[in-house]
């Protein structure tokens, strides 16, 4: 199971969407049981064949869930009035079971919601868990909004077969005055502009310490985005408590790679400048081409 953790985890930090980590996890997965089946031996006796998986991401900027789900189980969600409500998720079999196309559900909840991610506990592969959601339902509607006691109280859910895996998360939202957000023509005299404004925006936040790394950063992605894309450009800053994070959108989809620059090369060395100066990257798909983003940490 740990190698299945750290599947989830490799697909995770490539920003895809719920249903195609589950549907690359049930690739990953059908190929394993088909190398490990033997003669008299059922798919689910494998060691990941059966398999159930909830991947949820929430977006702090829109305060939206996605989520998708193989197997039983189920995201329980407790609203800041004391509202609990069990979303009905698209149903899949647990993973290996089958191959088809995984579906996502997407909810808006409040900041200081909470989320409880249960696995169930069943080890049929289609159970009927309508009891089991409901007494879980009861148990987080007497907890109150504290994740530990959630934790402590479900664990002791008396239901047959119910052994859960259990992951209880708080939402909260972005201020608005901590978003900046800039539209930018596909021009060359565009990356200029850029960097004023990211200079400006920092200075706003107080955050003059990350100028000089940050319009560099925003000049190198702003430029790459002018270079291979030919509609609109949109800068997005985003200031977290410890994170300023830098987001440079474009129309086209490709995944940009970095790449040895030769000596005598006179371009190429962009992304290679962006890994330097920054500690987490990456690329977000869209429906309209692609996201690629930046982080830096706050000062100390």
């Amino acid at each position: 199971m740990s190698q299945l953790r750290a599947m989830i985890i490799a697909l995770a930090v490539q920003d895809l969407e719920p249903d195609e980590i589950l549907a690359r996890l049930e690739d990953v997965v059908t190929r394993l049981t088909r190398e490990h089946t033997t003669p008299g031996r059922e798919p689910f006796d494998l060691k990941y064949g059966g398999s159930r998986c909830l991947c949820v991401v929430y977006d702090p900027v829109t305060g939206r869930c996605t989520s998708s789900a193989a197997g039983g189980s189920r995201l329980v969600i407790l609203y800041p009035d004391g509202i609990v409500s069990v979303p009905g998720l698209a149903s899949h079999p647990p993973l290996g079971a089958d191959d088809h196309r995984y579906e996502t559900t997407e909810i808006d909840v409040p900041p200081g919601t909470v989320l409880l991610l249960d696995s169930g506990g069943m080890e049929e592969p289609h159970p009927a868990t309508d009891a089991t959601a409901q007494r879980l339902h009861q148990v987080v509607s007497r907890s109150g909004p504290d994740g530990h006691r959630i934790l402590e109280d479900v664990r002791h859910v008396e239901c047959p077969d119910y052994a859960p895996v259990l992951l209880t998360a708080r939402t909260r939202m972005l201020d608005d005055k901590n978003i900046a957000k800039l539209a930018l023509p596909p021009d060359a005299a565009a990356v200029a502009a850029a960097r004023t404004w990211t200079s400006r925006q920092l200075t706003t936040w107080k955050l003059d310490e990350l100028a000089f790394t940050t319009t560099l950063v925003v000049s190198e992605l702003v430029t790459n985005a002018i270079r291979y894309s030919t509609g609109p450009i949109q800068l997005r800053l985003i200031n977290d408590d410890h994170t300023l994070t830098c987001e440079v959108s474009d129309t086209n989809s490709a995944t940009p790679h970095l790449r040895k620059a030769g000596p005598n090369d006179e371009g190429g060395r962009g992304l290679s400048i962006v890994t330097e100066l920054t500690h987490h990257q990456g690329t977000r798909h869209t429906t309209h081409g692609k996201t690629v983003w930046t982080e830096q940490p706050h000062p100390e």
